[in-house]
């Protein structure tokens, strides 16, 4: 089994490279072969992804994924229009949009 520092040298290469993990912010330890993913992904398929590509690691004995699902886009930035609602605007409890039609 490779020492603990050539499995996180082995691992944060893996995930830096991976163009899938764009827009992460992971940080990798290890301790007698198990994995510590910390910080945090922008989408949740991405937490999985991490753990799938840490696996393929030499030497990894488990993982402890500790990742946080924090996203960076909302509905508005994907351009979805509501008809009678201002772009970032906020409708009340009980509020209709003025219907255009």
């Amino acid at each position: 089994m490779p020492p603990d520092s050539s499995i996180q040298e082995m691992v944060s290469n893996y995930l830096a490279t991976d163009s899938d993990m764009v827009r992460t912010d992971i940080r990798v330890s290890v301790e007698n072969g198990i994995v510590t993913l910390e910080g945090s992904v922008d989408e949740y398929w991405k937490k999985g992804e991490a753990e799938r590509i840490v696996r393929g690691a030499r030497g990894v004995s488990d993982i402890v994924n500790r990742l946080a699902v924090v996203p960076t886009r909302t509905v508005a930035d994907n351009g979805v229009i509501i008809p009678g609602v201002p772009p970032g605007g906020i409708l009340r409890r009980g509020q209709m949009p003025n219907n255009p039609y």
